[in-house]
């Protein structure tokens, strides 16, 4: 039995052959470019799935989806539940050590804005109370106020603070602007 013994030119071109097959593809997947490719001659077939966007196709290969839920109109997409102005406020003093504590106290029904459920609760809704004139602002700000829901329709504003001299405010503040959205 003879042994095969391989000749020089035949390992040459051995070597030749694994180097082309090899070092040429990864030299054309980073050299070949797509200005390098001719127009349409790309299939389906050649190009890897979730690798084109929008904008890499053709308008006549976008195809619309079903649409989707109609969204809702307004800042953040969600509407209030209740919306309106509130008035009303009483002083009463409270005496303590430290001098004469005047409160004030409102308890405001609100209104249910339009299209708002008729289960809409303020109990279960995110509360903004503010100010509705210069004068209502200006008072508040000299107190440690705060506005609270007590049952579905109703809130609460509770405005306390202490005075030395025993003297009460001259004038209640006239009426806030209150806002309420669903929570979550």
């Amino acid at each position: 039995m003879s042994r095969f013994r391989p000749t020089p030119a035949g390992v040459v071109a051995t070597v030749a052959l694994v180097v082309a097959c090899s070092a040429g593809s990864a030299y054309a997947a980073t050299q070949i470019t797509g200005k390098d490719v001719k127009d349409g001659s790309l299939t389906g077939r050649d190009v890897k799935d979730g690798s084109l966007g929008l904008k890499e196709l053709a308008p006549s290969a976008r195809v619309p989806g079903p649409a989707g839920p109609a969204g809702k109109n307004g800042k953040d997409a969600i509407q209030p539940t209740f919306r309106g102005k509130g008035a009303g406020f009483t002083w009463s003093p409270l005496t303590g050590t430290q001098g004469a504590q005047w409160c004030l106290r409102s308890t405001v029904t609100a209104a249910r804005t339009a299209g708002a459920p008729a289960g809409a609760s303020l109990l279960d809704s995110v509360l903004v109370v503010t100010p509705a004139d210069s004068a209502t602002a200006a008072l508040l700000q000299t107190f440690s106020w705060s506005a609270q829901p007590t049952s579905a329709t109703q809130f609460t504003i509770n405005a306390c603070k202490i005075e030395r001299s025993g003297v009460g405010p001259a004038a209640a503040p006239g009426a806030v602007n209150y806002i309420a959205h669903p929570a979550g």
